[in-house]
């Protein structure tokens, strides 16, 4: 069961009785959710001396930051750096498309080569050589009728591959080339070699619907293309050529970590088929940015659930206290994912190049499996549907695809036992909201007085089984997830503690339902 299925807008239940009594349960409890953590990230705590070895000296108010996640750590040390090289990155890029303008020579694809360089040194050559492999296929064989199958295998077995020989030697060449080897360069190419075959694959395949369709994109609407339209409007053939193909695939914006763009929507954008971004709206998202990373700095020097995680100080916590390590774990996942995102997306708006945004939604504002994997990651769900989804039936066969998309999920996550039954877990958890929503359609019940409570109690299930997985795949894994449930839930006060926290759950559920429907009198529908 799924209100995000239902269109029609209920009436504003804000002023409600039934919501007055939420606002108290909201008062109660929001500052519990806050307090705990902050109370187990004291000296006095008892676990304090366990962990302490891991925080540093902080910035705000004299406290200690806990920097203990190495993702977040990396990109905060180095963010000084790439503000400098994103902006030196946009004033070249200026110059580039005015010599372009003037000549018809198109020069971005050699930026693209220079910063390659800078990024890997001389093991540069892989990641291009690679691509153009796949570059080559794809002009000599799209259009053929088993294309699909073929440039997906050719795609999956270089990326194993790269993942499990950690990239590629040069004694591969030749002997008297080993010692490049020891040249990698500020970054090591194959960590981000996955996003590459994305937009490898994105080329591919739609270079290979536009040969199947036989159709060329001919007059360019006065307003420009819609995002819709970018990406599904074909380009002409000489549009799919080798320096358009360097540009897209290594575009520095979006090099390292998206997020993910079509290869027609970025050529699209490169000929200007559309509005480009604003000004005002450039320094409001560049706020945004500030805020997400404010946002995260001040957890971090009051809330040490990442040290307190890493060293499996939860002994002798509360039940409580052990789900709450395990929720604020989550929370700063979503933030420092969503800080790197938010600051490419906002270095390619500044260049003109406007890209779907990830995680449009805070990760404790979900209580839908399937609007959760919409709103996470949007642009590789995109991307997903697009060029696996839709090509392998869609809705026809959604029981058979579901478990292969997050399978591979898994698989260009990270080579991992965790992550395959993280992908598992995930394929699991969406099954019984596929047959609610089957069984009991919105469109048929909602106007029913119980239908929007059995909505909130499924939420409620779909919550506690979101977390479990990515407590599993992404914060503690397997050994560690199952030692903290059975702390959670063998023992009185474990249940004592769910007793509360479910209903709490389910009251936050029924806010975010209510959310939404303020969203959609508002003309606003994200389907997630």
């Amino acid at each position: 069961m799924n209100l995000l299925e239902s269109s029609q807008t209920q009436k504003s239940r804000w002023r409600s009785h039934e919501f007055k009594l939420y606002y108290v349960v909201f008062i109660v409890m929001i500052p519990i959710i806050f307090y705990i953590p902050f109370q187990i990230s004291t000296q006095q705590h008892i676990n304090y001396a366990r962990y302490s070895s891991r925080l540093t000296d902080g910035w705000l108010f004299g406290r200690k930051i806990d920097l203990t996640d190495q993702q977040y750590k990396s990109f905060r040390n180095n963010l000084s750096h790439l503000a400098f090289i994103s902006a030196t990155h946009v004033v070249i890029s200026r110059v580039l498309k005015k010599i372009h303008k003037l000549t018809q020579m198109n020069c971005n694809w050699i930026l693209c080569i220079a910063v390659l360089l800078g990024l890997h040194s001389y093991q540069f050559v892989f990641p291009i050589a690679v691509s153009l492999l796949s570059y080559i296929l794809s002009k000599c064989l799209a259009g053929y009728k088993h294309f699909y199958a073929l440039i997906w295998m050719f795609n999956i077995i270089t990326l194993v591959a790269i993942e499990y020989y950690n990239g590629i030697s040069f004694s591969l060449i030749h002997p008297a080339l080993a010692h490049l080897n020891n040249s990698r360069g500020l970054v090591r190419w194959y960590v981000f070699y996955k996003m590459t075959m994305l937009r490898n694959i994105s080329f591919a395949l739609d270079l290979h619907w536009m040969r199947r369709d036989r159709k060329a994109y001919k007059a360019i609407p006065i307003n420009g293309l819609s995002y819709s339209e970018r990406k599904n409007v074909p380009l002409s053939e000489q549009d799919y050529s080798v320096t358009n193909f360097i540009y897209y695939s290594f575009y520095p914006p979006l090099y390292l970590a998206g997020p993910i763009i079509t290869y027609n929507d970025f050529a699209h954008q490169t000929y200007l088929h559309f509005k480009p971004p604003t000004l005002e709206y450039i320094a409001k998202y560049a706020l945004r940015c500030l805020s997400s990373f404010l946002t995260l700095e001040f957890t971090l020097h009051y809330i040490y659930v990442v040290a307190i995680k890493n060293t499996g100080a939860w002994r002798n916590d509360t039940p409580a206290q052990i789900a709450l390590i395990g929720f604020w774990n989550l929370i700063v996942v979503w933030l420092k994912l969503l800080i790197p995102w938010r600051f490419f997306r906002l270095w390619s708006l500044i260049d003109g190049v406007d890209c779907p945004e990830n995680m449009i939604r805070c990760v404790a504002n979900n209580y839908s499996t399937t609007g959760f994997w919409r709103s996470w990651h949007r642009s590789f769900n995109l991307w997903i549907i697009r060029y696996i989804y839709i090509p392998l039936g869609g809705t026809r066969y959604v029981w058979v695809i579901t478990p292969v998309i997050f399978v591979f999920v898994a698989l260009w996550h990270d080579l991992h036992w965790r992550l395959l039954v993280w992908g598992g877990l995930a394929s699991v958890i969406i099954v019984p909201e596929l047959l609610a929503s089957h069984f009991l359609p919105a469109q048929k019940y909602s106007h029913r007085w119980w239908y929007r409570h059995a909505c909130a109690a499924g939420g409620v299930l779909n919550i506690v089984a979101l977390m479990g997985a990515n407590l599993v795949g992404f914060v503690l894994g397997i050994r560690n997830t199952r030692n903290f449930l059975t702390d959670l839930v063998f023992s009185v006060e474990g249940w004592q503690f769910l007793a509360i926290a479910l209903p709490s759950l389910f009251v936050g559920v029924q806010v975010m339902f209510e959310l939404r429907e303020s969203e959609k009198r508002h003309g606003v529908n994200l389907r997630c």
